[in-house]
C-alpha cells in the first residue's frame, strides 16, 4: 500500500508522456527529517539546448506541526562552484488548510523550477538541507526529484 502512495501521484503526474530524465525518491527514518540527513539528487544532462523543469516533491504527514519548511537548496554544476539558496515550502495556509495534495493522511508539497535551460554538459548534483532552528521535523516522510524535459506551451 505505502508502494502505491508513493507511485500513484507520480503516474498521474506525468502520465501524458513520461519524459523524465531522473526521478529518484529519499525517505526519511521514523518520518523525521533530522538534519544531519541531506538527501542528494544528480542529474547528467546531455543536451544543453533543451529546457526542462525540476520538481522537488515533498510529503508530509496530515501530523505534521507547522505551516511551512525552510530548506537551503545547495546545487553544484559540473566544473561548477557550489551554490545555495534558500527556499520555504508553504504547507498549509492562513486558515490552516493543506496547499499540497492530500491524500488520506499525507500530503505532497511541490517545489517547481520550470523551463530552466542549463549551461553546461554533465552531471548536476542537488542537495537539499533543513534550514530551521530545529534540529529536526517530524512527520516528513519522504522527498523525491524529478527531473523532465519541458513541453513547450502551444499558443
Amino acid at each position: 500500500m505505502k508502494f502505491l502512495i508513493l507511485v500513484l501521484p507520480f503516474f498521474l503526474l506525468f502520465s501524458c508522456g513520461d519524459n523524465s530524465i531522473v526521478n529518484q525518491s529519499y525517505e526519511f527514518d521514523n518520518e523525521t527529517w533530522k538534519k544531519s540527513n541531506k538527501p542528494r539528487f544528480t542529474v547528467d544532462i546531455k543536451d544543453t539546448t533543451k529546457l526542462y523543469d525540476f520538481v522537488f516533491v515533498i510529503r508530509t504527514s496530515t501530523s505534521y506541526a507547522y505551516s511551512n519548511m525552510w530548506l537551503y537548496l545547495n546545487s553544484t554544476a559540473p566544473k561548477g562552484k557550489p551554490s545555495k539558496e534558500a527556499l520555504q515550502v508553504r504547507i498549509t495556509d492562513e486558515a490552516g488548510r493543506w496547499i499540497g495534495n492530500k491524500t488520506g493522511s499525507s500530503v505532497e508539497h511541490y517545489v517547481k523550477f520550470s523551463k530552466r535551460k542549463l549551461p553546461m554538459k554533465g552531471k548536476y548534483s542537488f542537495e537539499l538541507n533543513l534550514a530551521t532552528v530545529e534540529n529536526q521535523l517530524e512527520n516528513v516522510l519522504d522527498v523525491s526529484f524529478i527531473v523532465r524535459e519541458s513541453e513547450l506551451v502551444k499558443k
